[in-house]
């Protein structure tokens, strides 16, 4: 037989048709759900460009830096709902990359040094499309990953929340979350994680735990009491998002509305609760706001324009974020007064030139204990301050 007979044998033609059919289901399986394990299909990643590393322009009798990392890169996924630091105790966890050539990573660090503990890699996420969240809350962190063109209430290609032992880094459970694209926000209180996720038909509730769905509501269902979306729940007490609008406490077990305040904005990043406020930040394109809004009435208690970051509560009641002009603000949650603030500044920049982009790069604060961590996602920088004993 000729050799280009022997090309064309019919069992050479059947095995050459299964193996090309075989790579291209390998190939939209990865497209679909990602590949969890094989960082085949997870090539080299290149970041944005960068501005000029900042530094300190002004000192501060509240804090102290203690280490700074260069070269630290987040928000290949960025959006405005994204948030990549989260802490506890002297523990920092961290989604970032310290590789300019890969994409982040999972990381917990040692708060006082900065020091890794453990890593999971991008490609053991199984984020083809990337993570915009991190959360924590007792006894799980959270990620959110990005799901790719869900439609409706589709589970194929849709966004996942996914459950992270903090300690040893171990996966507890993942629950994708039908049709979502993104989630802005998530929030957790009670044990329960609200989740309404972009582009998603239904607003889910999941047990933090297990991350077994609790209940799942159409968006404009009128079996949720008012229309409203629960963002916050406190004992019978539901806090609700009507639309971009208002905001509201329900008594769930009279139905009975308690207040409700107008609101100047979208809500895009999870609430932080205290005793007495109930904090949510605000943001269109042009411009984020801060608002306090007293837990009791309803009433504004304290507002800060120009918010270029989330919100850190600390344990002292004492909240921390960054502003535009690059500035970390240590503010008392109570009543809004400035307690401290450290002005950064690009080397060899004007202050003006100096403003935070946050519709192109990530801003994040955390804050545990005596300490508050900044990452600058323009610079790519990492910072750790410590508060000073009076």
């Amino acid at each position: 037989m000729s050799r280009d007979k022997r090309l064309f044998h019919p069992s050479l033609r059947l095995s050459l048709v299964v193996a090309i059919c075989t790579l291209l289901c390998l190939i939209i399986l990865n497209w679909v759900f990602g590949s969890q394990n094989s960082a085949l299909f997870y090539t080299a990643f290149n970041w944005r460009e960068r501005v000029p590393a900042k530094d300190m322009v002004s000192s501060s009798d509240y804090f102290e830096e203690i280490w700074r990392k260069d070269s630290v890169f987040a928000g290949s996924a960025y959006g405005h709902e994204s948030n990549y630091l989260a802490s506890q105790n002297n523990d920092l966890y961290a989604l970032v990359s310290f590789d300019p050539t890969q994409r982040e990573s999972l990381f917990r660090l040692d708060m006082l040094s900065g020091e890794p503990i453990w890593q999971i890699p991008h490609e053991h996420m199984n984020a083809r499309l990337g993570v915009t969240t991190l959360l924590l809350n007792s006894p799980h962190l959270y990620i959110g990953v990005r799901g790719g063109k869900a439609i409706d209430d589709s589970l194929i290609d849709a966004g996942r929340i996914v459950a992270i032992t903090p300690d040893t880094g171990e996966f507890s459970w993942s629950r994708r979350i039908g049709g979502a694209r993104g989630f802005s926000p998530i929030n957790i209180s009670d044990a329960l994680i609200h989740v309404a996720g972009d582009f998603s038909s239904h607003y889910y509730v999941l047990d933090a735990l297990s991350g077994e769905v609790v209940f799942k509501e159409r968006k404009i269902s009128e079996e949720i009491v008012g229309n409203g979306i629960p963002i916050v729940v406190e004992g019978n007490i539901s806090y609700e998002e009507l639309g971009c609008n208002f905001f509201r406490a329900i008594n769930l077990e009279l139905e009975l509305t308690l207040w409700e305040t107008a609101l100047e904005g979208c809500m895009f990043q999870p609430v932080t609760v205290t005793d007495n406020n109930l904090f949510l930040l605000l943001g269109e394109i042009s411009s984020r706001q801060l608002v306090a809004i007293d837990k009791e009435n309803g009433n504004i208690a304290w507002k800060q324009s120009d918010v270029a970051s989330n919100i850190a509560l600390g344990d002292d009641s004492i909240i921390y974020f960054l502003t535009s002009d690059a500035e970390l603000h240590a503010v008392d949650a109570d009543s809004g007064e400035l307690l401290d603030s450290i002005a950064f500044s690009g080397s060899g920049d004007e202050r003006q030139a100096n403003m935070l982009d946050y519709h192109t790069y990530p801003f994040s604060v955390t804050a545990s204990e005596n300490m508050v961590v900044v990452y600058f996602g323009d610079s790519a920088q990492l910072f750790a301050f410590s508060r000073i004993n009076e």
